[in-house]
């Protein structure tokens, strides 16, 4: 219109600059509310759905990986998955289901969440089964045939000729991560409103829960030595494994259970069937344990490390320095009642790991105002296709011009302006302090809206300018 001097011309006819800007704000308006409508329902149903391709392929990625010779491992300390081939077999699984076959595998485990390899698997052929956990997470198990499998441990022997072993269940990251992004605006407010049901919290939870069971465990583990010398602790895992320390120093740190007796004594580790008769008898310098809880299956898996061994075999005692024994069980009642603990109850005076109360509360904090900067955000955006909008047109009054690339120019500054301060009111709601839990949100929902209060005051500026004219 100001190329083609229509703007002169409806000036010269009388017709005001409120009335000029009519269409530009009707057009705004219809803008803002297809914004609004898609940002909060259209836009996060194709994202998620966009993920959701990831999962329903995680099958085909793992073929593929397999077959480029590089085997599969979803991350730090998981196991890494190679074979000679491998491939998806058709109309094999359930519904939600994946089934994967592996020729001649190699599954290698890795010790303590780290990089050290600690076991290491071989078959025939394998078996896998790809299932979709609770929270979005990778469940893989698996069958394999004719199997070896042996522990990168000095004095272990290998276990030779299984006819068919059991491979996982192993999770692996969820690839569909709950992400503010994929969550309609009615699914937003739910998280809102119950911010224990997020999968950042609820992750969090899980570690504080696993570590008080673990602690309440080697809790046990201690009185049983301690309090009851003659009998010890006993784990019954179909065979009882008796352990044996009446005067030795217990301490549990880092995730281990560690059992020290005094100089010139062992610790003693016997192994029973079910009958009661010992099957096999450890003489020990020291002991570390480690209990790995998994709350899903209900299970309890120990890992017995021994140092300075003496191993009776017959009329002969055999001297390892090193040996270790594997065993799991059902998991007592008492740590299955952790499970149902709150995120309250960690936040209260009265909380069992007081020294995670911080943690826990900055997760919390995190977690919800993410939930409140992207509602904000996707408001904030809509809004601003209102208010850019007669920006634009007040600026096409302004500057009568016909070069369309300097209007251009012109327009996009304050277009810039606000996604910017959105983006940077969504990165400062994240920026919770360790020390002080200060919470940022309100400065966040600041600056989110500070582009769309700045451009509109540019706006009403401007309109008075050119009204005086």
């Amino acid at each position: 219109m100001s190329a083609d001097n229509e703007l002169t011309a409806c000036r010269a006819a009388g017709i005001s600059y409120r009335s000029i800007c009519g269409p530009a704000l009707a057009l705004g308006i219809v803008s803002a509310i297809c914004s609004l409508l898609f940002l909060c329902y259209v836009v996060p149903f194709c994202f998620y759905q966009a993920e959701r391709v990831v999962y329903r392929n995680v099958a085909k990625v793992i073929v593929s990986e397999i077959q480029g010779a590089r085997g599969y491992s979803s991350g730090h300390g998981k196991p890494t998955l190679f074979a000679r081939d491998a491939y998806i077999p058709e109309d094999v699984g359930t519904e939600g289901e994946q089934v994967l076959v592996l020729r001649e595998p190699v599954i290698v485990s890795y010790r303590d969440d780290t990089n050290i390899p600690s076991t290491f698997a071989m078959a025939n052929k394998a078996t896998l089964y790809i299932r979709q956990g609770e929270e979005n997470e990778i469940e893989i198990s698996g069958v394999l045939e004719n199997a070896t499998r042996f522990a990168r441990d000095l004095g272990s022997s290998p276990e030779v000729g299984l006819g068919r072993s059991e491979f996982g269940p192993v999770s692996y990251p969820s690839p569909l991560r709950q992400d503010v992004k994929f969550m309609d605006i009615t699914r937003l407010k739910q998280m809102a409103a119950a911010p224990e049901s997020m999968q950042r919290v609820r992750r969090a939870m899980m570690r504080y829960i696993e570590q008080e069971q673990r602690q309440v465990l080697y809790n046990r583990i201690a009185e049983g030595i301690i309090l009851t010398p003659t009998k010890g602790y006993v784990i019954d895992a179909g065979e009882q494994y008796q352990i044996l320390a009446p005067r030795a120093r217990v301490r549990g740190e880092n995730g281990y259970f560690t059992i020290e007796p005094p100089p010139g004594e062992m610790v003693r580790l016997v192994i029973r069937r079910s009958a009661g008769r010992p099957v096999r008898i450890f003489d020990a310098a020291s002991m570390r344990i480690k209990a790995e809880l998994d709350n899903d299956y209900q299970m309890v898996a120990y890992t017995i490390s021994m140092t300075d061994v003496l191993m009776p075999d017959g009329e002969e005692i055999l001297r390892k320095s090193e040996y270790s024994e594997f065993c799991s069980t059902t998991m007592p009642e008492e740590l299955r009642q952790l499970q149902h603990r709150k995120v309250a109850d960690y936040l209260s005076e009265n909380s069992p790991l007081p020294g995670k109360k911080a943690d826990l509360m900055r997760e919390q904090i995190v977690a919800l105002n993410k939930v409140v900067a992207e509602m904000h955000s996707r408001a904030s955006y809509a809004v601003s296709c209102l208010v850019l909008v007669m920006v634009g047109s007040v600026l096409g009054m302004q500057f009568r011009s016909g070069d369309f690339l300097s209007a251009f120019a012109v327009s996009v500054i304050p277009a810039l302006l606000t996604i910017t301060l959105v983006v940077a009111g969504n990165q400062t709601a994240g920026q919770v302090s360790y020390k002080t839990l200060e919470n940022p949100i309100a400065m966040a929902i600041a600056l989110i809206w500070l582009g769309n209060i700045l451009a509109a005051i540019l706006a009403a500026v401007l309109f008075l300018r050119i009204r005086r004219t």
